[in-house]
This record gives C-alpha cells, structure tokens and sequence, in this order.
C-alpha cells in the first residue's frame, strides 16, 4: 500500500483517502458498538465521534511532543487510547470500561481493513 500511495499527490491523498478513512473509522465504530454490545450510533453521529477523536488525537500529540513528553509506549499509544476511550463512553454514554472495549475493537476492525487493503495492494502489484 506504501508503494502505490508513494505516488500521490498530497492533495488527492487529503481530499479522497481523509473522508474515505473517515468513513471507514465510522463504520468500525457502529461495528465495535454491536461486537461490544454498547448502544450503536447512527452513522453522522458516529463520523461526528471519529472526527473529535481524530482533532483530540492530534492536538494531545502536538502538545506532548511541544513538551518533550513523546517518548515511550505510555504517551504514545496508551494515552491516544485512553482519550479516545473518554471521548466515545461521553457520546455514546456508556461506561469507561465499555468505551475502552469498543475502542480497543475500533482499532482491531480497523487493522484488518488496513491489512486487508495493503494484502490487496500487494497483490495488484
């Protein structure tokens, strides 16, 4: 998938694959939701989710890396873990402890979709 996105514009990456991510991070979450057994958004609701969480994402990147707090597995992966966690058990009003496993869900459907497109990719190679 490197390969084939290497070739890019930086513009058409932005203005296609963004929203396309976006669309796709969405879906997971309703698919998160039912696999979890959590209350499942409607779709604008659930794109409205990923789009905070991306924002809340990269605004706690910038500012631990402005501080020289970005090293280490803690405040690299477990922090951006734990903020989307808190994001998605207040719009979804859910527990933390069921947040933290629609969350960790998230991440894994979204895993497979990025295997499966890189797998896919390879192959049209």
């Amino acid at each position: 998938m490197e390969n084939m996105l290497r070739h890019w514009d930086p513009l058409v990456i932005g203005t296609v694959l963004l929203p396309l991510g976006v669309v796709a991070a969405a879906w997971s979450l309703r698919m998160a939701c039912a696999v979890c057994a959590v209350r499942v958004p409607d779709f604008m609701p659930a794109a409205a989710v990923v789009v905070v969480c991306i924002s809340v994402n990269f605004a706690l990147r910038m500012f631990l890396h402005q501080q020289d707090l970005s090293l280490g597995l803690v405040s690299q992966l477990l922090l951006m873990l734990l903020a989307t966690a808190l994001i998605i058990a207040m719009s979804v009003r859910t527990s933390v402890c069921s947040a933290l496993a629609v969350t960790i869900t998230q991440v894994f459907i979204c895993g497979l979709m990025y295997f499966g497109l890189s797998e896919v990719s390879q192959a049209m190679l």
